[in-house]
């Protein structure tokens, strides 16, 4: 099974978070509010759908309101 175009593993997501390690990925999986990987290959490789990252990064920003309604 190939992943999906859409999907990114475990270092691609770390790279989207600033090179972050190991150790970070893994408490964010324990957050009930970060996406957790929807594929698994192999049982090692794991897939996040890029997805479910962008709308917990939208789930963090501060809401301006000021732009609210625009």
């Amino acid at each position: 099974m190939k992943a999906r175009q859409c999907d990114l593993n475990a270092k691609q997501v770390r790279e989207r978070y600033g090179s972050v390690s190991n150790t970070w990925l893994f408490r964010r999986m324990r957050d009930a509010a970060f996406p957790q990987p929807s594929t698994r290959l192999g049982g090692r490789t794991r897939f996040w759908l890029l997805s479910e990252l962008l709308e917990w990064e939208r789930s963090k920003l501060p809401i301006d309101a000021d732009s609210v309604g625009e």
